[in-house]
């Protein structure tokens, strides 16, 4: 609060400081961070004076001083946040011209007449200012002369910091015009301007500069002699290049700009540079060069990364072709930042030297665009200083220079494509050292070749590379982030004529990390330039890190090409296997290495070992022996003729080097060796105890290791080991020797933290999980204590139940060892050892009789050695079968769904069990069908999609009780995509299912009985009910929840008519009559034919009308009856119609009565009216009272033309004019935002609206006034998900019942969504969604309207919200109808995902078409000539507040002495005598409301006014 206070005191002192010549600006940035460029240009008659902005914070003032009576002008000049800019203008006088903002509008947006108090001066000091600079006679002291004293006496000029600028000050007349000129030594030497120019006479004679004074002392902006612009900057250095390349190496590594010393330069700190981004001006020096020297001609670059410069040209970049010196580079982490599409500016002494671009214009679509390319400054002679461009986007996807991967070129002048000879192949290779594509490479195909020495992610394992390569250093790999075209680089042309039994060979790695979605590498091979290409091979597959691999080539006897070609599965899945490729070579190799070498089963003393063969090699040598071993020194095995070996006699715990070469040779007495391959190390394990090994595993949930938490294995109380997960999620597994008998504890340690995520399994010598500890949220692992190793009396183990009946199950199980007795102990799941049934056994598999039908059940099993007794095995839990239940059947699933009921598990999602309401609005039931119990159902929210569905079947159900079955249940399918539930029943124990029943879309929101007869089943049955969700959801699936209740297998009623609906000829609107129909459609649900029975109906629980249905309904007819007694609903009010059928043998009565709700609306009583008289060109107000209801204004007393609405209006008729006051009823409400300024949010400046977030705006999800569409000029409302916007047009109350009518106009760019909200608290409860998109249309509640975006549309949504139906019109034509029976309170126009969109002339009534008053009230307007006549002008006199509560001030600057105030018939009701005040406060708060006329009489007439209380 004390900041507050000091901002607004410094304010009020700033404006009794200048308020009495002072024009004053209050300044506020909403962010906080400066008006980010945006001013405001302050011009005084004409000249700009004043530049007014906030560089930094939140808030600030400027003023500016002025004279009287001069004009003032202010422009609104745009920055980058416009949105965040709001300030206030007060002129001389302290009286505010207005508040702008936030985004006000750019240009001129306020002229005023300054009402200064203070004068203009008589003589005022201009200060003249010459660059004397490009003088080259020799003078002394530069002067100016003019006509202010006829050209006589020069006035001297003082240079006193020697830089060749002068300037002086001279004294002239305010306001007045002069001529003058600058000259030297007294006339010795006069500048000579060019009469044509802008700051001249234009007399070619005697051609002076012109200037006219202000009413204020001025400095006039420096100027060059015999010039009206400053002089120019002389510069050693020029801009001549520029760089915003895509290079390999991507970020900003492609930036760089090249300056060229014209002259030597001894310093090069004097210059630097800036980028001016996006247009907006200049941003300054924001690069100053080192201070060493240039040499003429030498070419000077600053770049963000000069290794990657180097390597995209190929090492041209240190010194261009022809130049005589080195190039001069500088690297820099900030600078150049240009994008392509931004101007530089090169500084000398912090004086703007030369442009690149235009610092005020964005680049994008301009000649001097060089986006993703390069712009040169040409330096031939016939094009000296000329630019030429790249190609736009020239670099992007680019390999080099000279090399694309689609094939172009981004060649740049000075450094172009190398000269591309065969090469020889003796000895030739690559290994990619330079970080880029070689020389007379190329490449092509959908994706990147890169060339580094790590990465991406999923080269190798995870990014991890194995084994190893001869160069090591880069390599080429493509990252296979996702599907694209095969990629390829191809290698220059290699002659391989000198060679015998060429071989191709290279490095190569493959992992598709246990994905099955492995990329392939083809070599091919071309002799004709790249013409045709033959496959050479092709590798698919894990190589288990870098392998070599060898192609024969032989084939080729001259000149070869080379392409290595990558492609990938055609998914979007395929991403984890980037191969790379490294030391490629051309040699004569006959015999070829082995690869892929690998060990398997290690036990303690042996290993399995095992490799690729190089090729068609006959045998191998292999050597092995502790790890970091030398060949030679190892032990050699040799002539082995098949590619695996098990080594055995080796020492436990210990890790082992082999190799492997081929013998190519074996067998032909000839001397043909391969290279070693390897080495591969694997490590030996503990030597195992008496009892083998235990495993410990230690996982990390999280994934990011165990964080300093530990384990430490004890065994007979000796810590032998300590173990943890260092990181990710493991497992790590350890194994430990142990012996018959030891014990062995896992204790853990909580040394760190997040043990929560620790998990521990401890499996023995038959790898059976023997101890398991777990870490939760509230607390870590315990330790695991106790185990012993090979127990003499083991755990049994694979428990098992099989053969289950309804009362037995077969059980079986794993002997610990040679046991033969047993202890089994088993009750209902989840029951402790020790409370259930306990029995001792002798047989293995054991049958377990005398249990409960559909019952689930547990159980543990001891062995008994004799002598000692097992750890317990289990729970397994298994259940009996169930009992067929027996009609009448009856579910309502209250409990839980019946055990005997089952879910499909082949189908893609289940039925659910619940109570109230389902998680989504506009869907599902809020209750059960009696109320407060449970239901089933299926969720279509996400992640379910169209077509899914749910099965859920019965339990078998014997009809053999009943004499005749019939299936009654109930459904509720409410929402806008409703699928389908089916109904299936089965006669076979469900080998085959016939359905019974199917229903589609919405039935409404009510619970709807549904009955099936099963006269032609017989037997046990079961029932499959099948959900759906809807395949035509409009994107909204999750309007679809369809629900089953009170499933029910009974004996059909013989005798039930039931009520379906009632109607009327009346429905809720204006002037229902005396004699309304009233009509019933009902239906026979039982067996019997029904005749002669009786109908009533009653009106809000009145006397009922009976009367007799005659005709002959048979059963499951419908039939609609129409009462003869009409009803009398003349009278207002809201009528509650209730029908009844009375079958005196109606064995349902639930279903007996339906009502109808109909209203008719109050006719509002006459508005009283009253006129005024004026003279011709004044304004007149014309007022109205009303008993309730809205005033409108017509200009006839039938049909005419709506002039306004509210109790007052303002008109200014020139002739006497009738206005006609009419009353509706009801509530309504009109917006069409032409009141407010483009950028206003609306929920800040309007009452009216409000926020989701807030009642009063203003936040993030307010939205904005735009002029950029209407209907009604100018303004309309936008929401756009880009912004945020989440609008809220609430409509004054909760309407649920009657009639309503929402209508707006809409345009939508991209697509729509709003709802209207069914309570007056936001977000408790949605009536219904709305969604608006060129593709499916307008979509509300299965309803669905073709539209068109990009244009406006007239969109009325028009309820009766007593039955809940609506309908939609577009443009006045009917679009449909949908039900949704929620009452109203709110529109929520929300910027959903995607959405923009527009709103104009939004309203709302309720009633939707509101009864008028019988007549309009006429109020006349008198329009007098008082041309002739002296009068008190009203403008005198001020009434406030009007309208009012009773209480208003009456005000004047004449003295009052009377007031009286008379009503409509014109009785005087107030008076008040002998004044004599300015000022007269009046309190009427016991007079009824409505409109008074106050009499004022003054010391110098009387005044007549109307004033409204209300």
């Amino acid at each position: 609060m004390k900041k507050l206070f000091t901002f607004f005191m410094s304010t009020a002192l700033f404006g009794m400081v200048f308020g009495q010549c002072h024009y004053v600006i209050d300044m506020q940035d909403s962010y906080g961070d400066g008006w980010n460029g945006a001013s405001v240009d302050v011009s005084v008659n004409g000249t700009v004076l004043a530049n007014w902005g906030l560089s930094s914070g939140s808030a600030g003032s400027d003023s500016l001083s002025t004279f009287a009576g001069d004009a003032i002008e202010f422009t609104f000049n745009s920055g980058s946040w416009d949105g965040e800019v709001t300030f206030t203008i007060t002129d001389p006088s302290g009286t505010s011209l207005g508040s702008f903002g936030p985004g006000p509008a750019t240009g001129m947006f306020l002229s005023h007449t300054s009402n200064s108090t203070c004068t203009a001066p008589s003589n005022v000091d201009i200060t003249f200012v010459v660059d004397m600079n490009t003088v080259t006679s020799a003078f002394t002291t530069a002067q100016v002369a003019g006509d202010w004293n006829s050209w006589s006496a020069p006035s001297n000029l003082s240079d006193t910091d020697g830089d060749g600028v002068w300037e002086g000050v001279v004294t002239i007349a305010a306001g007045s015009t002069i001529e003058y000129k600058f000259l030297a030594d007294n006339w010795n030497i006069q500048e000579m301007n060019d009469p044509n120019a802008a700051c001249t006479n234009g007399n070619a004679t005697y051609t002076n500069r012109l200037y006219t004074a202000g009413t204020g002392d001025a400095t006039l902006p420096g100027v060059c002699w015999g010039s009206c612009s400053p002089c120019p900057v002389v510069s050693d250095l020029s801009i001549t290049a520029v760089w915003d390349l895509t290079v390999p190496a991507a970020g900003n590594s492609g930036k760089a700009i090249m300056f060229t010393a014209n002259n030597s330069v001894a310093d090069l700190s004097i210059y630097g540079f800036g980028t001016a981004q996006n247009g907006g001006g200049t941003d300054g020096q924001e690069y100053t060069f080192p201070a060493v020297g240039a040499s003429a001609g030498q070419h000077i670059i600053v770049c963000r990364d000069s290794a990657a410069f180097s390597a995209y040209y190929l090492g041209c970049f240190e010194q261009w072709p022809g130049a005589a010196h080195p190039n001069l580079i500088f690297e820099d982490l900030m600078e150049p930042s240009g994008n392509g599409d931004d101007a530089y500016e090169l500084f000398i002494n912090g004086t703007v030297a030369e442009t690149f671009g235009d610092i005020n214009t964005d680049g994008t679509g301009q000649p001097w665009e060089y986006m993703d390319s390069w712009a040169w400054k040409d330096t031939a002679a016939a094009n000296v200083g000329n630019w030429v461009y790249g190609a736009v986007n020239c670099s992007d996807n680019s390999y080099n220079n000279h090399v694309d991967i689609d094939g172009s070129s981004c060649s740049f002048p000075l450094c172009g494509a190398p000269t591309c000879t065969a090469v020889a192949g003796t000895g030739w290779s690559e290994d990619f050292s330079g970080g880029g594509l070689p020389s007379c490479w190329s490449g092509g195909g959908g994706e990147l070749w890169k060339f580094q020495s790590s990465g991406p992610n999923h080269v190798g394992n995870l990014g991890a590379l194995t084994g190893s390569t001869t160069s090591g250093g880069n390599y080429a790999v493509v990252d296979a982030s996702s599907f694209t075209d095969s990629s390829w680089i191809i290698s220059p042309v290699i002659d391989v004529s000198a060679l015998t039994g060429p071989t191709l060979s290279f490095f190569l790695i493959s992992n598709e990390e246990g994905t099955g979605y492995s990329s392939t590498l083809t070599v091919k091979g071309s002799d004709d330039g790249g013409t045709t290409w033959s496959s050479l091979a092709s590798y698919t597959g894990n190589t288990g890190g870098w392998a070599q691999k060898f192609i024969d080539i032989s084939a080729y006897t001259a000149t070869v090409q080379f392409m290595f070609q990558f492609s990938e599965p055609s998914t979007s899945s395929a991403f984890y296997d980037d191969i790379a490729i490294d030391d490629i070579a051309i040699s004569a190799i006959s015999c070829f290495d082995p690869s892929g070498l690998t060990a398997s089963n290690v036990s303690d003393v042996s290993a399995d070992l095992s490799w690729t063969p190089g090729g068609s090699e006959p045998a191998w040598e292999l050597t092995y022996g502790l790890q970091g071993f030398s060949t030679g020194s190892g032990t050699l095995v040799p002539m082995l003729t098949a590619s695996s070996h098990t080594l055995s006699g080796l020492t436990a715990n210990t890790a082992y080097d082999y190799y492997v070469k081929a013998d190519c040779g074996f067998g032909t007495g000839t001397t043909d060796l391969s290279n070693w391959a390897g080495p591969y190390t694997f490590t030996t394990l503990l030597a195992a105890g008496t009892c083998g090994y235990f495993t410990v595993e230690l996982i990390d949930t999280y994934g990011d290791g165990w964080n300093g938490n530990y384990v430490v294995v004890m065994i007979n109380g000796t810590a032998t080991d300590t173990l943890t997960v260092a990181s990710g999620a493991g497992p790590e597994t350890t194994v430990i020797a142990v012996n018959i008998g030891d014990n062995v504890d896992i204790d853990y340690v909580n040394a760190g933290s997040w043990c929560g995520e620790n998990v521990i399994n401890v499996y023995d010598h038959t790898n059976v999980l023997i101890g398991a500890s777990a870490g939760t949220a509230s607390g870590c692992p315990t330790s695991i204590m106790g185990l012993t190793a090979c127990p003499s009396c083991s755990q049994p183990s694979a428990l098992n139940a099989s053969n289950l009946t309804n009362s037995s199950a077969d059980l079986d199980w794993t002997a610990g060892g040679s046991e033969t007795a047993w202890s089994l102990a088993y009750g209902a799941t989840g029951f402790a050892l020790g409370t259930g049934t306990f029995i001792s056994i002798t047989s293995n598999p054991y049958s377990l009789t005398g249990l409960t039908a559909a019952t689930a059940y547990d159980y543990y099993l001891q062995a008994d050695c004799g002598t000692d007794t097992s750890a317990w095995s289990g729970p397994y839990t298994f259940a009996t079968t169930c009992n067929d239940d027996v009609a009448p059947y009856f579910e309502d699933f209250d409990v839980s769904i019946p055990v005997c009921w089952s879910q499909e598990s082949a189908d893609v999602f289940d039925w659910t069990l619940n109570t109230g309401g389902t998680t989504s609005a506009s869907t599902g039931p809020s209750d059960d069908m009696t109320g407060g119990g449970n239901y089933i159902y299926i969720e279509t929210s996400s992640p379910r999609a169209p077509g899914d569905s749910a099965i859920i079947y019965s339990s078998n159900i014997d009809l053999s009780t009943v004499s005749s079955a019939e299936l009654r249940f109930f459904t509720h399918m409410y929402g806008g995509s409703i699928g389908t539930v089916n109904v299936d029943i089965s006669n076979d124990n469900g080998a085959t299912w016939a359905n019974i029943f199917t229903k589609t879309g919405d039935q409404g929101n009510q619970w709807n009985e549904e009955t099936v007869s099963l006269a032609n089943h017989t037997g046990v049955v079961s029932f499959r009910i099948t959900g759906w969700v809807s395949a035509d959801a409009n994107g909204v699936q999750y309007w679809g929840d369809i629900a089953v209740d009170n499933f029910q297998v009974r004996e059909p009623s013989l005798n039930d008519i039931a009520v379906l609906s009632v109607s009327s000829s009346a429905s809720t609107g204006c002037d229902l009559t005396a004699a309304e129909t009233i009509s019933v459609e009902i239906t026979n649900k039982a067996v019997n034919a029904q005749t002669n029975f009786d109908i009533s109906y009653a009106i809000n629980a009145g006397t009922a009308v009976t009367e007799s249905y005659t005709n002959t309904i048979n059963a499951g007819d419908t039939a609609t009856y129409t009462f003869t007694q009409t009803a009398d609903l003349s009278a207002d009010g809201v009528y509650a119609i209730d029908v009844t059928s009375l079958l005196t043998t109606d064995q349902d009565n639930s279903n007996d009565m339906g009502s109808l709700t109909v209203e008719n609306e109050a006719t509002p009583a006459d508005a009283t009216a009253m006129g005024d008289t004026i003279c011709n060109g004044d304004t007149a107000t014309v007022s109205a009272t009303a008993a309730a209801g809205s005033i409108s204004w017509w200009d006839a007393s039938t049909g005419g033309n709506s002039v306004g609405s509210g109790s007052s209006i303002m008109v200014a008729p020139t002739t006497t004019t009738s206005y006609y006051a009419e009353v509706t009823s009801g509530s309504s409400y009109m917006e069409n935002f032409d009141s407010y300024n483009n950028g206003d949010l609306i929920a800040q400046v309007s009452n009216d609206w409000q926020t989701w977030s807030s009642p009063t705006g203003g936040g993030a999800d307010d939205a904005d006034v735009s002029n950029a569409y209407s209907v009604s000029a100018p303004n309309s409302l936008h929401i756009s998900n880009a912004n945020g916007d989440d609008i809220v047009f609430p409509f004054n109350g909760l309407y649920s019942s009657g009639t309503f009518k929402l209508e707006f106009n809409l345009l939508f760019t991209t697509d729509a969504y709003f709802n209207l909200q069914g309570d007056t608290v936001i977000g408790n409860a949605w009536a219904f969604d709305v969604f608006v998109d060129s593709v499916n249309g307008l979509t509300v509640a299965g309803l669905a309207a073709p539209v068109s975006a990009n244009t406006w549309m007239h969109v009325q949504f028009i309820g009766n919200l007593n039955s809940g139906d609506w309908e939609v019109m577009i443009d006045g034509v009917s679009a449909g109808t949908f039900n949704a029976p929620s009452p109203v309170a709110s529109a929520n126009f929300y910027g959903n995902t995607g959405n923009d969109y527009y709103l104009d002339n939004v309203s709302y009534s309720s009633p939707a078409t509101p009864c008028a008053s019988s007549a309009r009230a006429e109020a006349v307007v008198t329009v007098e000539d008082c041309s002739n006549i002296l009068e008190l002008a009203n403008g005198n006199l001020d009434i406030y507040p009007n309208p009012n509560n009773g209480q208003f001030v009456i005000a004047n600057s004449d003295l009052i002495s009377n007031v009286t105030i008379t009503d409509v018939q014109g009785k005087i009701v107030y008076t008040v005598n002998n004044v004599n005040l300015n000022k007269v406060n009046v309190d009427v708060t016991d007079l009824e409301k409505g409109m008074y006329m106050i009499n004022v009489k003054t010391i110098n007439g009387t005044i007549t006014e109307s004033v409204i209380v209300q």
